[in-house]
C-alpha cells in the first residue's frame, strides 16, 4: 500500500511533494531503564536538539521561563511525573545542558502556537484512519529534529509515535490494536493562565499523550483519560479507535471536558475535521481551513484510501501551507500504514 509514497514525486499536480523528506526512525525500548531510552536519539541527533531547546526557550516569555526555573529548581518531581522527568533528566545529561532547559523544552505546547489540521475517517477501502498535518511558524529547526519513533515492550512494538528530538512528550501516535490521537492546539486564555496551572501541578499536554500511550490499550479509556486529566492548557485532542464510528474531537479546557464531537455527530456520517477552532464556531476568514478540508474530504467520499486522504486533502492548500512541518497518516487496526513526511511547501 504504502509504495504510493516512493511514487509521490512523480505526480505532477502535488508540486510540493517531490521535497518529502522520510524522517529519521528510532526505537525506544521501555523494558531499559528511563536513563538510557533515549540515548541513541541525543548522540545521533545532538546538535539539532541543543538548537531546538534554545529556540523553545525563546518563545517562551521571560518572566513565564524565571517562574518555572524557580519552580522546577525546588520540587521538579511533582510537576513532571516518573519516568518521564528521568528521561529528560537523562537528555540534559547527554545533551550538556540543564535539566530544567530541557524540561521547559517539553512545555513547547503550553507556550507556543502551533497550527494543524487533523482528520479521522472511516474509510469502506481501509477502516479508520487518522491523518494530520501540524503547522508551526518559522519551524525550520523543527524540521530538523522531527522523528518516529517505535516503543517496545516485553519484545513487542506497542506504539508509534511523530515527534521532536529532546521532547519526551508526543502530539502524534497510534497505540497499535487499540487508538491513535494527535494534538492540536486550542488558543484560549494566555500563557500566564497557563503559568496558573502549571503551579497547581496540572499535566502536560505532551506529557499526557504519552503517558496514555504507556499505559491505555483501548479506544474507550483513551478517550476517558484524555477527556478528564486536569491540564496546564486547552486543547484538541483527536482520537481514533477501531471500528467503525470511533473517531472524536475532544475540546478540552484545563480542568475538563468543554466537547465531546465523533463521527456519529458530525453530519457527514464518515469523518470528523479539527483545526484550531471550537467546531461550533465558525473559522476566521483570515485562516479558514476547516472547510477546504471539509469539501476535499466530502469530494473523496468514504471509499477513500490511505492515499487518497494524504494527497487529496493534507496536500492540499491551505490544509498544507508555507507553515507545515510534517503530515503523518496512521492506523490503529495497520501498523504498516503508519507513515510521516517532513514537508516544504513549494506553491
Amino acid at each position: 500500500m504504502w509504495l504510493f509514497f516512493s511514487l509521490l514525486a512523480l505526480v505532477p499536480c502535488v508540486s510540493s511533494v517531490k521535497d518529502d523528506i522520510t524522517p529519521q526512525h528510532f526505537t525506544i525500548n521501555l523494558d531499559l531503564p528511563p536513563e538510557k531510552r533515549w540515548t541513541e536519539v541525543c548522540e545521533t541527533r545532538k546538535d539539532d536538539i541543543v538548537n531546538l531547546v534554545d529556540m523553545v526557550k525563546k518563545q517562551i516569555p521571560s518572566v513565564a521561563v524565571t517562574i518555572i526555573e524557580k519552580t522546577l529548581a525546588g520540587v521538579p518531581d511533582k510537576y513532571i511525573p516518573e519516568p518521564y522527568r528521568e528521561e529528560i533528566e537523562a537528555f540534559a545529561d547527554c545533551l550538556g545542558l540543564s535539566a530544567i532547559d530541557v524540561m521547559i523544552a517539553n512545555y513547547a505546547y503550553e507556550f507556543a502556537a502551533f497550527g494543524c489540521t487533523s482528520i479521522v475517517g472511516y474509510s469502506s477501502m481501509a477502516g479508520i484512519v487518522h491523518g494530520r498535518n501540524l503547522d508551526f511558524h518559522g519551524g525550520d529547526y523543527l524540521r530538523n529534529v522531527t522523528m518516529t519513533t517505535t516503543f517496545t515492550r516485553d519484545g513487542k512494538e506497542i506504539y508509534d509515535a511523530t515527534l521532536f528530538g529532546g521532547s519526551v512528550g508526543i502530539l502524534t501516535g497510534v497505540r497499535r490494536g487499540g487508538f491513535s490521537f494527535s494534538v492540536d492546539e486550542r488558543d484560549k486564555g494566555s500563557p500566564f493562565e497557563n503559568i496558573e496551572d502549571f503551579l497547581k501541578r496540572s499535566m502536560a499536554v505532551m506529557l499526557l499523550a504519552r503517558k496514555v500511550m504507556d499505559e491505555q490499550s483501548t479506544y474507550t479509556d483513551a478517550v476517558r483519560i484524555l477527556s478528564d486529566t486536569p491540564l496546564i492548557a486547552p486543547v484538541y485532542f483527536i482520537v481514533g479507535g477501531t471500528r467503525e464510528g470511533e473517531g472524536v474531537i475532544l475540546t478540552r479546557d484545563r480542568d475538563g471536558l468543554r466537547d465531546s464531537w465523533d463521527i456519529a455527530q458530525s453530519g457527514n456520517r464518515f469523518f470528523v475535521l479539527e483545526t484550531n477552532y471550537d467546531h461550533w464556531v465558525a473559522p476566521p476568514k483570515n485562516d479558514d481551513r476547516r472547510d477546504p478540508g471539509n469539501a476535499n474530504m466530502k469530494k473523496m467520499g468514504p471509499n477513500f484510501t490511505p492515499e487518497d486522504l494524504w494527497e487529496k486533502v493534507l496536500s492540499q492548500p491551505p490544509n498544507f501551507n508555507h507553515d507545515t512541518l510534517y503530515t503523518t497518516v496512521m492506523s490503529a487496526t495497520n501498523s504498516t500504514m503508519f507513515r510521516t513526511g517532513i514537508r516544504h511547501f513549494q506553491g
